[in-house]
């Protein structure tokens, strides 16, 4: 080994004795603390995925009335601390809801709309025990 390359040698181990015992500290200077983000990596592989944001359940109950999943209803039901004048008000409140939204249901047409030619099958609705239209269902 030439003599010029031991001070380089030497002052290499140096470097390396400071990274490990000062580099490592909380606040250590960049110069000493470069190597452990590297070494992390290596040994621990990426860091995990930022955590998705809780979901936006007000935009999703509205796309689901929008798409026809769910029904549209503001629901004044009882809630905690509310007297029981108000909790009797806010049931007549969903019946007169669910009164319109039956009053508002579309009527079949009287016309056939049937794709297949000829076809005489009959339409038939399917309702829950409140009597709401769930589905109307073409037989062919």
């Amino acid at each position: 080994m030439p003599p010029v390359l031991i001070p380089v040698i030497l002052l290499e181990l140096l470097y390396a004795a400071a990274v490990v015992t000062a580099g490592s500290r909380p606040g250590a200077p960049l110069w000493l603390r470069w190597p452990y983000p590297i070494w992390n990596f290596i040994l621990n592989g990426p860091r995990p995925a930022a955590l998705l944001s809780k979901p936006d359940y007000r935009r999703i109950a509205q796309l689901e009335c929008e798409l026809g999943l769910a029904w549209p209803v503001d629901v004044g039901g009882p809630r905690l601390g509310v007297s029981s004048d108000e909790a009797l008000a806010g049931v007549a409140h969903l019946g007169r809801q669910l009164r319109a939204a039956a009053d508002a249901e579309c009527p079949v047409r009287e016309e056939k709309v049937c794709l297949v030619k000829g076809c005489d099958g009959a339409t038939e609705e399917l309702r829950n025990w409140a009597g709401m239209l769930l589905r109307r269902v073409h037989r062919h």
